[in-house]
């Protein structure tokens, strides 16, 4: 994905149900994001919510929190 606005609920979902090398990169990313970061990067992608607490943080987007770029970043670059 290159960035650019080109984010959208669902991306790379497919590829995930296809292919066991790429599920373990969401795999492995969602375990790191939850840990580490205190979402789910999984459930942001799957989903794109609205409204999101992280790590004690709410943040809140009316297009969903995939298109605020802590979202963003961390589900493009897996």
């Amino acid at each position: 994905f290159p960035g650019q606005g080109i984010q959208s609920k669902g991306m790379g979902m497919d590829v995930r149900a296809r292919s066991k090398a790429a599920r373990k990169v969401w795999d492995s990313a969602d375990k790191f994001t939850r840990e580490t970061l205190g979402f789910s990067v999984l459930h942001v992608v799957r989903d794109n919510p609205t409204s999101l607490i992280a790590s004690g943080v709410h943040y809140h987007h009316p297009e969903g929190v995939l298109y605020l770029t802590q979202f963003t970043q961390v589900a493009m670059a897996t």
